[in-house]
């Protein structure tokens, strides 16, 4: 049975009877070997003596002989011999005038080993190609069609009993020259036939699209910073995603260029050492002093209160890891930021402003220390950036600033299909609202009988060799801490891990707790271990978690029920 394109009559645009029982007895009757199309369109670049375009009523390819054009012409036929006019009869003897279908098929022929000719993947090889002409309702036998006609590339009713000798006979005996290889019968099927698919765009398509879009709409919430310019002291209250961190940058900066000594502190050591990787060499950061070409510093808390110690001879003992929870605790809530008013009393470093981002997880008594690093604590400069639902570290949020807050309830930093995601875990006055693109669908990835390492190693395939993701575009956030769960793979396939804070190995997929990646984010997130989520903390975390992928957010396994 011959291979057909279209391989099912329902798809084939029949111009007559003829053409349909030609269709059906060419399918049953010639090898699985030979392929067999209908109805191919030939469109020619203009030129001399070309025909533009033309359709191809059949086109049968034998693998051992090459390639025959063949026209169909139904009903009767009739040539007039003086006038040289041909004439189609239907059943009510009715006269038609047609071309001449033997020159019809010689033309035909032409433009197709024109079209194999100038087409890219045809071009290489050759193909023997001759022509025929079908009359399937007539009996020729052995009637003289002139001199311009071989009675073997005329194929009639009786010939229709076994077209695969009269399809020999048209293409002559085998020939070392008319053998189509596999290669030469690919490329000639796809020229004639090809498989077309119209995809959605990449992922990594729609990853730098999504992030173009974000980016534009983070440089335009700048404007809240000319609202609160002539603010000394400002709570700024906003949604995941809506900017805390890039305006709080961007107010530093701006201080910082009016010759304003500036403290820049977060609660996380990962987003500090962010925030001091994004600003400039020109701008840099360090103590301010007299001599110095900027008067920015950017550090976390914690190495703040250990910097300044150092700098005043106030020994500065951390818990190591005998220590329980509860004393490393308390060292940082209360004995960090005691040392740092001793260090105070030695020391002459003191700041214009002090710019909080993360606030939400600052405790009483380090908001102390911050007015007391203040040149002027009463009318010096004070910004506190935060998000209540972020709220991992303090059970509530207490920040000595007077006034009601200014709430940034627009997203700009996900896209919506991530936002709608982590949107049921926020609880604030003010429902938020997403400006971001609507972006590539949230994948959540079942793990049945599938195990974590496995399930990853796929997904890092699909993201790095499939879709060209940079490495260094992806994270792997679990809530599990790096001493257990993930900690215990070095390598998933041959993707290397990496629990290196800033991830930046290139060669290596950064992993990270969700609770030191909080301020950070990422295009594309992989979120894992989400079954290991303590109840109390879930909504915390999870609001978090999903809240870390700017672009593409992929989650391995079921969402906690919270």
């Amino acid at each position: 049975m011959a291979k057909m394109y279209p391989e099912h009559p329902a798809y084939c645009s029949f111009e007559s009877d003829a053409e349909r029982t030609l269709y059906h007895e060419l399918k049953r009757q010639l090898p699985d070997s030979v392929v067999v199309m209908h109805s191919v369109p030939i469109l020619l670049r203009p030129g001399e003596r070309k025909e533009i375009n033309c359709e191809i009523d059949f086109i049968v390819i034998d693998p051992d002989r090459g390639v025959l054009v063949l026209e169909v012409k139904g009903g009767g036929v009739l040539r007039d011999s003086r006038s040289g006019r041909w004439y189609s009869i239907d059943a009510d003897e009715q006269k038609h005038e047609i071309d001449d279908p033997l020159r019809q098929a010689q033309r035909n022929r032409f433009a197709l080993v024109e079209k194999l000719n100038e087409t890219p993947r045809t071009r290489a090889f050759h193909y023997q190609v001759r022509h025929a002409v079908a009359f399937p309702d007539c009996t020729v036998g052995k009637q003289y069609l002139g001199p311009g006609c071989d009675p073997d590339l005329v194929i009639d009713g009786p010939a229709m009993q076994n077209l695969p000798r009269a399809i020999e006979r048209a293409l002559g005996p085998p020939a070392h020259d008319s053998r189509i290889g596999p290669l030469a019968l690919e490329a000639l099927v796809h020229a004639l036939s090809p498989g077309i698919e119209i995809r959605r765009p990449s992922l990594g398509f729609a990853l730098r699209q999504t992030e173009s879009s974000i980016l534009q709409l983070t440089e335009a919430q700048y404007r809240i910073l000319k609202f609160l310019g002539r603010q000394r002291r400002a709570k700024i209250a906003g949604c995941a995603g809506s900017g805390k961190t890039m305006l709080a940058m961007e107010k530093a900066r701006r201080l910082t260029e009016q010759g304003l000594r500036v403290l820049l502190t977060c609660f996380n050591a990962s987003l500090a050492s962010w925030m001091q990787q994004n600003f400039s060499p020109r701008e840099g950061y360090g103590w301010p002093s007299d001599d110095s070409d900027y008067h920015l510093v950017v550090l976390h808390y914690h190495e703040l209160a250990r910097q300044l110690c150092a700098r005043g001879g106030i020994p500065f003992h951390e818990p190591d890891d005998s220590e329980s929870p509860a004393e490393t605790t308390r060292f940082y809530r209360e004995e960090a930021p005691e040392l740092m008013l001793q260090a105070l009393d030695r020391v002459p470093d003191r700041f214009d402003a002090v710019i909080v981002d993360e606030a939400q997880d600052f405790c009483e008594e380090w908001w102390v220390s911050l007015h007391a690093m203040l040149a002027d604590p009463d009318q010096g400069i004070l910004y506190a950036f935060y998000d209540d639902n972020q709220r991992i570290y303090q059970q509530e949020v207490r920040i000595p600033i007077e006034g009601e807050p200014y709430v940034l309830n627009e997203n700009i930093r996900n896209t919506r299909q991530i936002f709608e995601r982590f949107r049921p875990y926020y609880h604030g006055s003010e429902p938020p609202v997403c400006l971001g693109p609507d972006g590539p669908e949230v994948e959540h990835v079942p793990l049945g009988d599938t195990d974590l390492p496995t399930a990853l190693r796929l997904k890092l395939d699909y993201l790095f060799d499939e879709e060209r993701i940079p490495i260094t575009d992806v994270v792997v956030l679990t809530p599990v801490r790096r001493e257990s769960g993930l900690n215990a793979l070095r390598q998933v396939g041959k993707w290397r891990l990496s629990w290196d804070r800033m991830g930046s190995q290139p060669d290596r997929v950064q992993v990270s707790t969700i609770h030191a990646f909080k301020g950070l984010e990422k295009p594309v997130v992989i979120l894992t271990e989400l079954d290991r989520v303590h109840p109390a903390s879930a909504e915390q975390l999870l609001y978090v978690g999903l809240s870390r992928a700017r672009s593409h957010l992929i989650v391995l396994g079921e969402l906690p029920v919270v």
